[in-house]
């Protein structure tokens, strides 16, 4: 579609606009609200040592990884506070999957977890460290222990300040990534409210399900992995596994979404991944109900998986296209540009001090841009979907309607009649109406006018019998209607009503009067197989009717003779 060229060259310059802007963002930040007067970082002095062999070695500035360590072993980093007073002075740091110590002339001052813990998974915090009146010139020890190797020896920066000053910073370096999170969670969300309105209307639409599960679930990680939230909601434990657990799941309803919606001709590429996230999600929470293995240990395998993943869905995509599968075009474009972002952001997961890949969200704006061209498809397919649906549903109202009263027309009759022949129960009834004098009308004012006549009959049926029954145009002056559950009197009841409604619209028209004959017959299960021997007793009565009328023009006073002719009993 035209489409997708209109929007290919803005989202490739809005893409390295970002690449431009995050690769700059860490000497923005540096800007920003640690201010110099209000913090100071410890960033040069520091020295450390493993538990294994414990020899003290020299720092280069922080932040920085300490080399040598092993799994589970005791890093010991220290340093001397400086001789400044800061009011309100409060350590700031930030840990990354580790346990952590803080002692200030060998004195423990903060321990995190605060609580004992025999869990390997501390999660990732912000800590805000009280310091102790006479601080200063101080000996600070800080013990960090992690049991993931791509933790091991972890140092980022420390600050003296004030508590308020970080929380700005926190909020201002962060936010960014809170903001992407919750627009793509209330993409998903509308995504979702979607898919129950296109529900109502196209049936079961699993694409816009799928689409919209892989959008909450990606808010939800992002959001969950977003430094900022552990502000407001501080539990680390929890938000890594909604993290961790949302990150293992996203994958499935993005493979499904694929499979329903493009339909790939290499499909089964895609749906061995299926299979493999879906039996590795199964493992992984096996295996830390059961405590043998922690979600952080699978990191790397689900890593190793979703490289895999994107290598074959660029693949397959572009073997769709050559073999002309055009409608998986937005797909290919979008999951290129989330590839590139992902092989990045995992490059700087694993090579953390790689130059240029500081900044964190190159996954949080590919897959943003992603499910923006998901959704700008699955728009147009929705879209053409609905179109057809829309020319099916007028094909039939035109195939059982009656183009000149709006009515249902005769084929809708007749189904009606061979649905009630098959559950013949309880009171059943049908009236056959016949217009009188309809060419008479034809010859005097014209057949415009006649046609005219029918329509306006046809609206005094309808407003007669619309709480009774369906009323149905079965020829060119002739009506009926069948009634379900109503008693032989409410309907001469609703015949009363219809002559009254009669009288109404003719005081209206001087030029003619209106008159229609009717037959009424009920079903009787002692004397009737079917509906066609009552429908035939109806037409009689209505032929009996037009026999007494005839020759009588004010039908209102041949209204009670014509009522004791019938026998409605």
């Amino acid at each position: 579609m035209k489409i997708y060229k209109k929007y290919l060259l803005p989202l490739i310059i809005l893409l390295i606009l970002i690449v431009v802007v995050l690769i700059r963002a860490p000497q923005i930040r540096e800007t920003s609200f640690l201010n110099k007067d209000t913090s100071k970082e410890i960033k040069n002095g520091w020295e450390y040592s493993w538990q294994s062999d414990g020899a003290m070695k020299l720092l280069p500035s922080l932040p920085s990884v300490a080399k040598g360590g092993e799994s589970g072993k005791v890093l010991t980093i220290t340093n001397t506070l400086p001789t400044d007073t800061v009011d309100d002075a409060t350590l700031f740091l930030r840990t990354s999957q580790q346990f952590m110590k803080v002692f200030i002339n060998d004195k423990l001052i903060y321990s995190y977890p605060s609580y004992y813990s025999q869990s390997k998974i501390p999660g990732s915090s912000f800590h805000f460290i009280k310091l102790p009146q006479g601080y200063q010139g101080g000996k600070l020890k800080i013990t960090l222990v992690s049991a993931f190797r791509q933790y091991l020896g972890n140092i980022n920066s420390i600050y003296i300040g004030s508590k308020s000053t970080y929380i700005l910073n926190i909020i201002y370096s962060y936010g960014l990534t809170l903001v992407i999170g919750g627009v793509i969670l209330f993409i998903g969300l509308i995504i979702i409210a979607l898919f129950f309105v296109l529900r109502s209307k196209l049936g079961y639409f699993k694409e816009v399900l799928y689409l919209g599960a892989f959008s909450i679930l990606t808010g939800i990680w992002i959001i969950s992995e977003s430094k900022i939230i552990q502000l407001i909601y501080d539990n680390p434990i929890m938000l890594l596994y909604s993290a961790c657990l949302s990150l293992f799941l996203l994958c499935i309803p993005m493979i499904l979404f694929i499979l329903t919606t493009y339909k790939p001709k290499y499909g089964g590429f895609i749906k061995f991944y299926l299979y493999l996230f879906s039996i590795f999600f199964l493992a992984i929470n096996i295996a830390q109900i059961y405590n043998a293995s922690a979600y952080m240990d699978g990191i790397i395998i689900f890593h190793g998986f979703l490289l895999l993943f994107i290598i074959t869905i660029i693949i397959v995509s572009i073997r769709e296209l050559i073999s002309g599968n055009k409608s998986i075009k937005a797909f290919c474009i979008g999951f290129i540009i989330l590839g590139f972002t992902g092989i990045l952001d995992l490059t700087r997961f694993y090579f953390p001090n790689t130059p240029g890949l500081n900044a964190q969200f190159f996954t949080q704006f590919g897959i943003l841009i992603f499910i923006l061209m998901l959704t700008i498809s699955l728009g147009h397919i929705v879209l053409d979907i609905y179109d057809i649906k829309s020319k099916s549903e007028m094909y039939e109202t035109l195939a059982y309607t009656d183009i000149m009263t709006g009515l249902k027309n005769r084929t809708s009759y007749e189904m009606m009649i061979n649905r009630l022949n098959k559950n013949l129960e309880g009171n059943i009834s049908v009236i056959i109406f016949d217009l009188d004098g309809l060419k008479e009308v034809n010859d005097g004012f014209g057949h415009s006018e006649g046609d005219n006549y029918i329509c306006r009959s046809g609206d005094l049926l309808k407003e007669a019998f619309e709480t009774y029954g369906e009323v149905y145009r079965i020829g060119g002056d002739e009506f009926a209607t069948i009634i379900k559950g109503h008693s032989v009197d409410a309907l001469l009841d609703a015949l009363n009503s219809l002559q009254e409604k009669i009288e109404e619209k003719d005081s209206k028209n001087q030029d003619y009067k209106t008159s229609i004959a009717y037959g009424m017959a009920s079903y009787k299960k002692d004397k009737d197989n079917n509906l066609n021997s009552v429908i035939i007793e109806a037409d009689e009565k209505m032929y009996e009717m037009k026999r007494v009328k005839k020759g009588t023009p004010p039908y209102i006073k041949v209204l009670e003779a014509i009522h004791e002719t019938q026998n409605f009993c």
